[in-house]
């Protein structure tokens, strides 16, 4: 904990990576005489059968990369701002790239089902799928963009590579995606970053900097270089 409040206090702040949190289970596990080994790899990739209800609406997978977007958290504070994921999303439709929006509740289903109208190369999931349908559906992506949330450890479940967006969270506190890169971590560098571990508190600055500010670009980018191997 004094750790962890270091990394997130005001002033003063230690930017030094915490022991991930997989880590810390597997200590548990091991003090009981149970010890566990862990790779920090991605496990390998293995398809599953997309159910039928499911793949009328994905269709024939063919040549086109598939990416999933997870674009809601539970803290707005780990929100990446509705109007710039749009268009993020919208630059790499065009681009050629076929986009799948999973999320949770019916808020979210409604600003899902909005970004893809009139878009054959964008689908909402949200609300046409249940838990093992979605890891089905994400099985078959090869990438997914997400917020420090749920979407980026079901793609880490299924082998598949995550650019994760930050704000007030940070991936040292030990949350990144089990298997996951650094390298695919999109955050700015703020002397207030992070001000809270799990980003339940309010940006007190009062302008959430952390993704206000932060390029479109620089997502399209990262996402671009990861599906080249760049």
């Amino acid at each position: 904990m004094k750790k962890k409040n270091k990394l997130t206090r005001k002033n003063n702040k230690v930017l030094r990576p915490l022991l991930a949190m997989t880590e810390r289970y597997a200590s548990v596990f091991h003090k009981l005489g149970f010890p566990v080994k862990l790779s920090h790899q991605l496990p390998p990739k293995n398809p599953q059968v997309i159910p039928d209800s499911l793949a009328e609406i994905c269709g024939d997978k063919m040549n086109t990369k598939w990416i999933g977007v997870s674009p809601f958290a539970q803290h707005p504070q780990k929100v990446y701002p509705a109007e710039k994921m749009q268009q993020v999303i919208l630059q790499l439709a065009e681009r050629g790239y076929q986009i799948f929006i999973f999320g949770g509740g019916p808020a979210e289903q409604i600003i899902g089902a909005e970004w893809a109208a009139g878009q054959p190369r964008i689908k909402s999931i949200i609300g046409k799928a249940n838990l093992e349908q979605e890891l089905a559906l994400i099985s078959n992506l090869d990438l997914m963009i997400s917020m420090d949330s749920s979407g980026m450890h079901l793609a880490s479940l299924k082998g598949i590579p995550v650019v994760s967006i930050w704000g007030a969270t940070h991936p040292f506190t030990g949350f990144l995606g089990y298997g996951q890169s650094l390298q695919d971590v999109v955050q700015l560098d703020l002397y207030c970053r992070p001000c809270s571990v799990y980003g339940n508190k309010p940006c007190y600055r009062g302008d959430f900097a952390c993704m206000n500010n932060l390029p479109e670009s620089v997502v399209i980018q990262t996402v671009i270089n990861k599906l080249n191997n760049e």
